[in-house]
């Protein structure tokens, strides 16, 4: 039996960015002649080289967290804060072990709101980075893709929201007698101070 006659593969043709392209060939038996078999594979997948290397998952999945985890946080203290609130003064005198750990809660809850934010920040600043600012070849391809830019530029915007809220909630409401906290000094109050700028 004779073989089939068989061209060399064609190029790899692609027909959407990022999904598999395909290569052709023909495969041929001359007229009233009997082929050997199987016959050959008249097309296979290939690997489209041009793939856009930006994936803009991690970073919505890591802004998410980010802002999930601050919105629960402050959550939590709010409901804290509405508790303590209802409490008398008579309240205070006799204090439970779930009373005390309430205090706690509304204590140090705010402190974890403001360092959340300045991850958020960090996080935001890398966006742009990526997005924005033309460094090298570090993720070159995101710079030309308007959802990796959508996202850097919404992220700012609920920052710079987020940040206003927390100055003028500073500014304009004072911290409650029960929660104040002495000054602290030194190489600390250098740490604290950009976070007290945040909110109460």
């Amino acid at each position: 039996m004779q073989e089939y006659t068989v061209t060399p593969w064609s190029s790899c043709t692609c027909y959407m960015q990022c999904v598999p392209g395909v290569m052709t060939r023909s495969v041929t038996c001359p007229a009233g002649v009997t082929c050997q078999e199987p016959k050959p594979s008249t097309a296979q997948s290939c690997v489209c080289k041009h793939c856009s290397d930006c994936d803009v998952l991690p970073f919505v999945l890591a802004t998410a967290a980010a802002y999930g985890t601050t919105g629960l946080v402050a959550f939590l203290l709010w409901l804290g804060f509405v508790v303590v609130a209802q409490l008398e003064e008579d309240d205070y005198t006799d204090m439970s072990c779930g009373l005390k750990c309430l205090g706690c809660f509304c204590k140090f809850l705010p402190i974890v709101t403001k360092i959340m934010t300045y991850a958020t920040m960090l996080l935001i600043i890398v966006l742009v980075v990526t997005a924005l600012v033309p460094i090298g070849e570090i993720y070159s391809d995101c710079k030309g893709s308007v959802t990796f830019t959508q996202l850097a530029i919404g992220g700012i915007v609920v920052w710079v929201v987020q940040l206003i809220v927390g100055v003028y909630m500073h500014r304009n409401k004072p911290m409650p007698p029960w929660l104040h906290t002495a000054q602290s000094s030194g190489a600390l109050k250098l740490i604290c101070k950009p976070l007290n700028a945040v909110g109460p």
